[in-house]
């Protein structure tokens, strides 16, 4: 039976500064909002109580920068009944901060209303970036990348989109004004 454990933070961080991401296996879920804190909600989900206690989270809070990392137990290469674990985040940060940086390797990531720049990599899932106005490096290596305006500003930014191997896909409103590029070596 897997076990969990919930860990639930509020830190001050200001409405320009700059946040960063770095998780294995899992799901990272970024809310932007108008408040001045990171509210940050993590589950830790194991296979035995050892390995729970080996998923350590490193959170870095300053005024100005907010850095997380995710460190998982050595997983044994010899068999499959031994997994790591997986944390999941449920973020809400000021909308205006810049993500320096989102790296997950395995799983799911969303970034929904955000204005701030965006650099987000991930290697195996899909990546979902809803209503962000601001630039946004976005890179899937094999899985789904999604982007949903479900309506517009009028504000300039660019969205460097790019996948591997999997398919990317746009939702744009009627009255959206945009210019796209698309090219496909395989994938849709």
């Amino acid at each position: 039976r897997a076990v969990e454990q919930t860990i639930e933070q509020t830190h001050q961080i200001e409405p320009t500064g700059t946040f960063s991401i770095r998780n294995a296996v899992g799901a990272v879920r970024i809310h932007g909002s108008d408040a001045a804190e990171m509210k940050l909600k993590a589950t830790k989900k194991a296979w035995s109580t050892n390995q729970l206690k080996g998923i350590e989270l490193r959170v870095s809070a300053q005024p100005g920068s907010v850095s997380i990392e995710t460190t998982l137990p050595p997983q044994k290469t010899w068999g499959f009944s031994d997994r790591s674990g997986t944390v999941d985040y449920a973020i809400i940060i000021p909308r205006t901060v810049k993500i320096s940086r989102l790296e997950m390797g395995n799983g799911e990531v969303l970034i929904d209303g955000m204005r701030g720049d965006i650099r987000a990599n991930l290697v195996n899932g899909g990546l979902t970036a809803r209503n962000c106005f601001g630039n946004a490096q976005l890179s899937v290596a094999n899985g789904a990348l999604d982007l949903f305006y479900e309506r517009w500003e009028q504000r300039r930014f660019a969205v460097d989109a790019r996948i591997i191997s999997g398919n990317a896909r746009a939702f744009l409103p009627d009255k959206a004004a945009f210019h796209v590029v698309a090219e496909t070596v395989n994938g849709n």
